[in-house]
């Protein structure tokens, strides 16, 4: 079988300055450069059995238990590049898409990197399964996020390949189901943002009625938003990865660039929410000023339980975000209806919010501000 689930065919080319190698993630065979070799007919080379990856080391610029005797022609190599699809730097799988697979790029990033190299960052929260927010999900799609091991001076100088460095804290590491060793989810959330903070820069602002227009007014506030979002949607009303108290302990021993955003961000995150849109509501408010919102506030009504998204129990006003279901579910649209009356009988204020309202939010919040007497 072969090794992590990869195609038989996957391989890695390596280079040394008088050979170059080719190790297969079936079994090792070797690629010697010939110039007076014929071209062959173009066929996939069939492998073998399946192989430990620990035992390629990118720095001896050899591979263990390889033999001479085991090699590809020179036209074989080049049928083989042809192809083959590739998954990073002289690594490829037999298909486009096997070589698109989220776990294939990772088995092919960490065949090339050190020993004692882990998953981390957006890599590690993409193969757990998580939603991700909109920049961590691009950057899932495009690169593979590594942890180098302590010590060790390795860059991968790879397009695809993102190496991160931690000094004074060991983060802990997981053995996934899929046999990929993996930081934990809150130092990978940490990783996470650290390179949010790096890539754009990020710097704090102050919070205020001054500044309330939008979310979106400067691309330090969407950065922000960001890296809230990705620690909120760990610690779900219904499901959750991480604690919020597991972050924030993350976040306060976290050292070096980017570590701003991450104790900052850490500050927002909050248990119960049930979207990034909630999220996202959440933000504005706390941008303009407004007093701190409970999260999905349960209360009896009509002898069932609802819940309210964001709401001042104290002053009985309540903020409710109503998504695209809301407007093409027309069962979901009755029983918000029902529950917005019975809402009012019982003396709350029903305020509601559309994703219009996030991008420009002063009608919004000028509604807020009147219920509460401002």
């Amino acid at each position: 079988m072969p090794c992590g689930g990869l195609a038989a065919s996957a391989v890695v080319v390596r280079f040394s300055p008088k050979r170059r190698f080719r190790a297969c993630f079936g079994e090792f065979r070797t690629e010697r450069g010939c110039s007076t070799a014929r071209r062959g007919s173009p066929a996939v080379i069939p492998l073998g059995e399946s192989l430990d990856l620990g035992s390629v080391r990118m720095e001896s610029g050899l591979v263990a238990g390889l033999r001479r005797s085991e090699g590809l022609t020179e036209a074989q190599g080049r049928a083989l590049r042809r192809h083959g699809a590739r998954v990073t730097r002289g690594v490829y799988a037999e298909t486009a898409e096997e070589a698109g697979k989220l776990e294939a790029r990772v088995r092919a990033a960490l065949a090339v990197s050190p020993a004692g190299t882990v998953v981390t960052g957006v890599t590690t929260l993409a193969l757990a399964g998580i939603e991700l927010p909109d920049l961590s999900k691009r950057e899932a799609e495009t690169r593979v996020h590594l942890l180098a091991p302590e010590n060790v001076d390795w860059a991968a100088r790879r397009a695809d390949v993102v190496v991160h460095r931690r000094a004074g804290h060991c983060p802990q590491l997981f053995h996934r189901a899929s046999g990929i060793r993996t930081a934990s989810i809150s130092d990978s959330w940490v990783d996470a943002v650290r390179r949010l903070g790096c890539e754009h820069k990020w710097v704090p602002w102050d919070a205020g009625p001054s500044v309330a227009r939008g979310l979106f007014d400067s691309p330090a506030k969407r950065v922000f938003l960001e890296a809230v979002q990705l620690g909120d949607v760990l610690d779900r009303r219904k499901h959750n990865w991480a604690r919020v108290a597991q972050l924030t302990a993350c976040a306060d021993v976290s050292t070096g660039p980017g570590s701003k955003l991450v104790r900052a961000a850490a500050k927002q995150l909050r248990h119960g929410t049930d979207s990034f849109m909630e999220t996202w509501l959440r933000l504005v408010l706390w941008d303009a000023g407004f007093p701190e919102p409970m999260v999905n506030h349960e209360i009896k009504l009509g002898g069932r339980r609802r819940m309210l998204d964001l709401s001042w129990p104290d002053r009985r006003i309540a903020l409710e975000y109503q998504g695209r279901q809301h407007f093409a579910d027309e069962s979901q649209a009755f029983d918000d209806m029902v529950r917005r009356g019975q809402l009012q009988q019982a003396g709350w204020t029903i305020h509601e919010a559309a994703h219009k309202d996030l991008i420009d939010p002063l009608g919004l919040l000028s509604r807020l501000a009147r219920s509460f007497g401002w």
